[in-house]
């Protein structure tokens, strides 16, 4: 009977967090909201010592320069050198990408009555309104005074004092908060 020992000593491993590594920014008016990636840990096997100063696995840079809509990548993971092994060598990103939302206070919007009797006159309390709206960014940029149009309908109205809603006519996505 003849015996072939070998002497096998066993690495230890260790489980890390994969963490994202992007490059870039997202389109002016755009943000990343967060992202997802799988898997999120990893098991690195090698000397006591590598472990001991590896705290995380970065993927290869993700470029988002410029998007506007959600990113979907398969992407090699960044690992540094010295491992025996590792369960897995590429990662699925998927990075969630909308619009910025922001507030924003106008002053000066004029108030302009709508369907008045030709025989009547009428007077408002308050000539103009002061609005804070919520929207994307890119579209309350471009909004002032002069190109929100509100008013009040005086059809069917009686004679007399009347309180009536004002009308206010705004982009698509943008709503008034106070």
């Amino acid at each position: 009977n003849r015996c072939v020992c070998t002497n096998y000593a066993k690495h230890p491993t260790k489980n890390v967090p994969v963490q994202l590594k992007q490059s870039g920014e997202p389109d002016h008016g755009y943000r990343i909201v967060n992202w997802v990636i799988e898997p999120s840990f990893i098991q690195v096997t090698g000397s006591v010592e590598y472990l001991k100063g590896l705290e995380s696995i970065s993927t290869k840079p993700i470029s988002v320069a410029g998007a506007t809509k959600d990113l979907v990548k398969d992407v090699d993971l960044d690992i540094p050198e010295g491992y025996n092994s590792v369960s897995s060598y590429k990662a699925r990103v998927v990075i969630k990408i909308e619009p910025k939302v922001e507030r924003k206070t106008i002053s000066g919007i004029g108030i302009k009555t709508v369907n008045l009797v030709d025989r009547y006159n009428a007077s408002l309390d308050k000539k103009d309104l002061s609005l804070t709206l919520e929207g994307k960014s890119t579209i309350l940029e471009g909004l002032s005074s002069a190109n929100i149009q509100a008013w009040v309908d005086l059809k069917e109205v009686a004679l007399g004092e009347i309180v009536l809603p004002v009308t206010v006519e705004l982009p698509e996505g943008v709503k008034i908060i106070s």
